[in-house]
């Protein structure tokens, strides 16, 4: 995938007010989303959201540090405080890939 594939689509993807449920979220998506909305960030697309979400992990995967993927996604989206971005990140990190997670936790 593409850094600024990621980027581009992140602008768009947690932009909207409202919750839509994916067509055919499998149950860690559905749990990623429910995490989303408790933590009152807001998005378009849930599908987009998922996407995005699994993103997140391969940059860190790809050994991205995690404040460069919180602030890429603030950029992204002006309406995110950074403290909503790190969220997001780490929101997507403990759903979809815990063993990407700092020791010290991600925090905004």
């Amino acid at each position: 995938m593409q850094y600024a594939r990621w980027l581009l689509i992140a602008a768009g993807a947690v932009t909207a007010v409202g919750l839509a449920a994916p067509v055919h979220a499998d149950n860690t998506d559905t749990v990623f989303l429910d995490e989303l909305d408790r933590a009152g960030i807001e998005y378009a697309d849930a599908q987009d959201a998922v996407s995005i979400g699994k993103d997140v992990c391969d940059y860190l995967a790809a050994g991205r540090p995690v404040n460069t993927v919180v602030r890429a996604l603030k950029m992204r989206n002006h309406h995110l405080s950074m403290h909503n971005a790190a969220q997001f990140v780490a929101i997507s990190a403990q759903t979809y890939c815990p063993a990407q997670l700092p020791a010290g936790g991600i925090s905004g």
